[in-house]
């Protein structure tokens, strides 16, 4: 395909620029069978993380986005039993505040996953990144994140203790981890102020 035109995935459409770059445009509407009103909370926003943190003129402070009411989405890696562990606190400190923690792999069926991975970002309320090993694609998808406008307190960043960040996301806030325990206190204690700032009152 070298000219004119467009096709569309699930979460957004292709379209051929003028400078004969083939750009990708989410379109939110497709992706939302659910809606609540509309409150502040996460992507898809027609801003960036990076144009809020610098206030670019593109930020929009009124732009609040929409997202399913109580979907945390998890980005991790898979593999090892401690991350199996990781997630299982994640998910019981999530129960406990009422709230639904999923994660890529518990999809059923034979989906294209970077389509199912987009769309649970862009339609998610928090997510929960561990940057546990520094696996490739978890960078990828918290740069995902990031772009479709997602902002600090609608991201959980966290790291078991002695894992190393690489350079661009170095200056962002982590919690370390040494502990299965350690890390329900942290998924717990920060779950709850980041509902009551973004909601705007308590759980």
């Amino acid at each position: 395909m070298n000219g004119p035109g467009a096709f569309d995935d699930c979460a957004g459409s292709f379209q051929w620029q003028e400078s004969g770059r083939l750009g990708y445009l989410p379109t939110a509407g497709r992706i939302r069978a659910v809606r609540p009103a509309r409150q502040r909370g996460t992507a898809v926003r027609g801003h960036s993380f990076m144009d809020r943190e610098f206030r670019r003129p593109s930020y929009d402070p009124d732009d609040e986005g929409e997202f399913e009411k109580g979907l945390v989405f998890v980005i991790m890696p898979f593999q090892g039993q401690d991350m199996a562990d990781a997630y299982s606190a994640m998910k019981d400190e999530c129960k406990k505040l009422r709230l639904t923690c999923v994660r890529v792999d518990e999809n059923a069926g034979s989906g294209i996953v970077i389509s199912e991975i987009t769309s649970l970002i862009e339609r998610c309320e928090f997510i929960i990144c561990d940057l546990t090993h520094e696996r490739p694609n978890v960078y990828y998808e918290l740069g995902y994140a990031h772009g479709v406008g997602n902002e600090a307190m609608d991201i959980l960043l966290v790291a078991k203790e002695g894992t190393s960040l690489h350079f661009d996301i170095a200056p962002l806030r982590v919690q370390y981890y040494s502990s299965s325990e350690h890390l329900r206190r942290i998924v717990s204690q920060s779950l709850q102020k980041m509902i009551a700032s973004t909601r705007g009152g308590p759980s």
